[in-house]
């Protein structure tokens, strides 16, 4: 049977043109290019300007090589188990030295996705599944990762936003929320005093890659044992944490290092 696919011509060469790239021992010219590719030059042209626009491709002296926008986009594919992978022996540390669970988890659109969970040392414990979502607007966890955005950005989201009332203690005022956002922004951490779940409070941590906020720390715990000095020294040994985390993030393999 004949394949009836339909592949999009510009597309397969522009991949051609990447995998090349990746694959060429040095960065190579147009010229170099069009001869190994067998494509025209002004072929070659429109395509490697479209790729460069895009952060794919970056020319330096008329030579060209794979972008940081192929990094990035390979990151945020694959490297929501990473930051899961390499938390681990932080998460633990913590969760022996707080006595209450802690979560990792990865922001993606309008929820924050968990990733993994270390359970306290208590016999009654607060816990989730991996693949658990939680809202951008309530939990400590979706307060961080609007502090990581402009405020500009963080303030438009918020404004164009429905804010549910998951519990009475929910912040659904516009103002009042951006205000715990502006606070966590100063301090580095977020917390959550029975606003997503009555009975829960929770504090959370960014872990930033380059800048951006690739990932979540939080403890969460009952409001009766969880108390505002034990919040405090969670956001602490939190904000250690996901900070040993980061740098593990941006550094080569052969720099790990023991947590403990």
């Amino acid at each position: 049977m004949a394949d009836t696919t339909y592949r999009a011509p510009a597309v397969a060469r522009a991949l051609r043109v990447l995998e090349h790239l990746a694959r060429a021992g040095s960065p190579p010219r147009l010229s170099d290019l069009a001869r190994d590719l067998g494509y025209g030059k002004s072929t070659l042209h429109g395509l490697l300007a479209t790729l460069e626009t895009e952060r794919w491709v970056v020319r330096e002296g008329g030579r060209y090589r794979v972008g940081p926008g192929v990094l990035e986009l390979t990151r945020d594919a694959f490297g929501l188990w990473e930051v899961a992978h390499l938390a681990r022996p932080f998460m633990e540390r913590v969760a022996s030295r707080v006595g209450e669970s802690v979560f990792v988890g990865v922001p993606r659109d309008d929820r924050v996705v968990i990733r993994g969970c270390v359970p306290g040392g208590n016999e009654m414990q607060v816990t989730a599944r991996a693949g658990v979502t939680l809202p951008l607007f309530a939990a400590a966890t979706g307060k961080v990762v609007l502090a990581g955005m402009e405020p500009s950005d963080a303030a438009r989201r918020v404004r164009g936003a429905a804010l549910e009332p998951f519990t009475d203690r929910t912040i659904t005022d516009p103002d009042r929320l951006l205000d715990e956002v502006a606070r966590a922004r100063a301090r580095g951490y977020a917390t959550d005093d029975e606003e997503y779940l009555r009975g829960i409070r929770a504090v959370a941590v960014p872990v930033r890659r380059g800048g951006r906020t690739v990932g979540l720390l939080w403890v969460a715990g009952f409001a009766g044992r969880l108390t505002d000095g034990r919040m405090a020294r969670a956001a602490a040994e939190l904000v250690d944490a996901a900070g040993l985390v980061g740098r593990l993030l941006e550094a080569e393999p052969d720099s790990v290092t023991d947590p403990s």
